[in-house]
């Protein structure tokens, strides 16, 4: 179906083309998935192993709102500007997630990498199940790269199917 619209509105082998560029960025995305799942896992294990706990101060809290066409509704996200100091006694600013409870001067556990103070989770962050992101992350991978090679087959066994088509028309005609 999808590779007869790609045709409707194309042609037979732009269609091809633009089923396997499709394919292309599927397997890019998973790709990407697996580079986030890999990133992330490090960063949180590396946190739970060498991070240090310290008290940050919620300086800014931003709000950012989207609008969905599909539910016709308002959804906002969060984000603190933090400020904490370090073991060394230098003062950081970081960003975090906000689940939308917190104010300006309130006060949260962070956990920060000494090596990179700019790298901080919530304490209570990192407290879930280390492989839960690293799944999840991986399900979706696999799931684009899935959906990458069946459309860059499905692009492959068209192709083939019309290259024997033209071959057959052609070997018609060279025979009248």
């Amino acid at each position: 179906m999808f590779f007869r619209l790609l045709s409707g509105l194309f042609g037979e082998r732009i269609g091809r083309r633009a089923m396997r560029i499709i394919s292309v960025i599927l397997f890019l995305v998973a790709l990407g998935l697996v580079a986030g799942a890999v990133s992330s896992t490090i960063t949180d294990n590396n946190l739970r192993a060498h991070g240090v706990t310290t008290n940050a101060t919620i300086v800014n809290v931003q709000t950012t709102r989207t609008y969905s066409h599909t539910s016709k509704t308002y959804t906002n996200s969060y984000t603190d500007l933090i400020t904490f100091t370090t073991a060394n006694g230098s003062r950081q600013q970081a960003s975090i997630d906000n689940p939308g409870d917190r104010t300006v001067g309130g006060t949260l556990v962070v956990v920060y990498d000494p090596n990179h103070p700019s790298t901080v989770e919530e304490k209570s962050d990192l407290s879930h199940p280390w492989w839960l992101t690293l799944t999840i992350f991986l399900v979706l991978a696999l799931g684009f790269g899935a959906a990458a090679i069946w459309l860059w087959h499905k692009a492959s066994r068209l192709g083939r199917q019309q290259h024997a088509w033209d071959d057959g028309v052609q070997f018609g005609v060279d025979h009248l």
